[in-house]
């Protein structure tokens, strides 16, 4: 019947409509971009859309890698380590030194 094939094509499109959407990270913070005297710590938060729908909750925190990278190779090795595996996150003044960039990825399982 003209019902079962419009079903079949409506799943059909929305199959390759969510093959399609993609995903994107969005870091928010507490506190602000900059940390300094005044301001000595804030929240890093990773928020993980697919299309307009939040979907952070639905990923293993194991799945989250943050990296830093700063003029001190050596310690945003060891930053990052420490750092693997968790949605979010206290920055203090003490995790940068004079500046630094904060990324994070979502590993595929």
């Amino acid at each position: 019947s003209n019902t079962s094939i419009r079903m079949t094509v409506q799943s059909a499109v929305e199959e390759e409509i969510e093959e399609q959407i993609g995903y994107r990270v969005e870091i928010s913070t507490d506190a602000g971009e900059v940390l300094s005297d005044y301001v000595k710590k804030t929240t890093l938060r990773a928020r993980v859309y697919r299309g307009s729908k939040e979907v952070t909750n639905d990923i293993a925190a194991s799945r989250f890698h943050w990296k830093r990278t700063s003029t001190d190779a050596t310690a945003d090795t060891l930053w990052n380590s420490a750092h693997a595996g968790v949605k979010q996150f206290q920055l203090t003044n003490a995790d940068v030194f004079f500046s630094a960039t904060y990324t994070c990825e979502i590993s595929d399982e």
